[in-house]
């Protein structure tokens, strides 16, 4: 239980690091935009992002569950989950980086 708290807690603080980070780019990305255009891709990445950090957070968890079920120590488990839905967060992050320019893109062309 303390594994998957630990694995809970490390992976939620590192994602919510990597998603102030994603924002700043994000920022830099919609460099350009107009405010009306870019508020769009900043509420739409606010949104997922939030999603994202439990989402990672919580598979974190259940892969050190997993892994301590395959008899993995438990430092080894919470290292390796942490890492795994870490590199997952890093991806999807950067997924939402590019739907919100898209998004900014799109509002300023159509709009």
């Amino acid at each position: 239980m303390a594994a998957k708290i630990a694995a809970f807690l490390i992976t939620l603080v590192l994602t919510v690091i990597f998603a102030v980070v994603g924002f700043a780019l994000l920022m830099l990305a919609l460099n350009g935009y107009s405010e009306p255009d870019s508020m769009y891709s900043m509420g739409t990445y606010g949104i997922f992002a939030f999603l994202l950090v439990f989402a990672a957070a919580a598979i974190a968890a259940g892969v050190a569950h997993l892994l301590i079920a395959r008899e993995f120590k438990t430092v080894g488990a919470v290292m390796i989950s942490t890492i795994g839905a870490g590199a997952f967060a890093v991806v999807a992050i950067l997924v939402l980086i590019v739907i919100g320019v898209l998004l900014a893109e799109y509002f300023q062309r159509y709009s």
